[in-house]
């Protein structure tokens, strides 16, 4: 099924430092052939050490992979998550200091042409669509306090409220 109309996307990304006096976050795009593209949102871990460096090094691992095969493909968004985290692993097998360093990733790929969107997520950072005045969730959390409002355990409402509502599993 075909549609002439038109795809728009419009994007805006901002940060914020939280409590630090300087900020974990990460937020990239690039696009290829004017027909896919990239955007990456990353989120150091905080109280680890190093998130900032794991945000920057996840969304320019990930960049690279994807100008280096900028296929529109659940197997290439795949790809530069997988590449992203592993340059993370070397990072932190190569500085002790950074050995604790993690990040959250976000990545959404989207093929104008064919009007289809891919999404991958890891952490807890998320994905929205904003459309027709309506705040959509479009990610799932890889959080604790995630699979206690699964279990019916604790109200989704409340989740930003929870004490341990940034521990992640793996």
């Amino acid at each position: 099924m075909s549609s002439t109309r038109a795809l728009r996307v419009a994007s805006l990304s901002f940060t914020h430092c939280g409590g630090r006096d300087y900020n974990e976050d990460a937020v990239d795009q690039c696009e290829a052939f004017g027909a896919v593209h990239l955007f990456m949102l990353a989120d150091g871990a905080g109280g680890q050490g190093g998130g900032d460096v794991a945000s920057k090094i996840a969304t320019e691992t990930a960049r690279a992979v994807f100008m280096g095969l900028p296929v529109f493909s659940p197997d290439t968004l795949q790809l530069c998550m997988e590449k992203a985290d592993e340059a993370i692993l070397l990072k932190q097998k190569n500085e002790p200091r950074l050995a604790h360093m993690a990040s959250t990733f976000v990545a959404v790929m989207i093929n104008y042409e064919r009007h289809q969107a891919l999404l991958g997520n890891l952490g807890d950072s998320r994905c929205y669509i904003f459309r027709e005045g309506r705040v959509i969730a479009q990610s799932y959390d890889h959080s604790l306090v995630q699979r206690f409002i699964d279990a019916g355990l604790y109200p989704a409402s409340k989740l930003r409220q929870h004490p341990r509502r940034n521990v992640l599993y793996a």
